[in-house]
């Protein structure tokens, strides 16, 4: 494929880690549902999943200075 008709280049590993602010940003973790009927292992993704975004909304903090 011909990227240059695009007006699109490839990045390697060290100028994609830039893409995002650079190098000192930290990154963000996925959240996971399995789709379960099972309650209990649904409440054990839950609290999962909220630590998860409690994570996340550190790193954006982080990200943000």
């Amino acid at each position: 494929m011909n990227l240059n008709n695009l007006n699109l280049v490839e990045l390697n590993a060290q100028e994609s880690s830039k893409v995002d602010g650079g190098a000192d940003k930290y990154g963000y973790y996925s959240l996971y549902w399995s789709g379960t009927d099972n309650e209990l292992q649904y409440a054990g993704e839950a609290v999962w999943n909220l630590g998860v975004m409690a994570v996340n909304g550190s790193a954006w903090i982080a990200n943000q200075f």
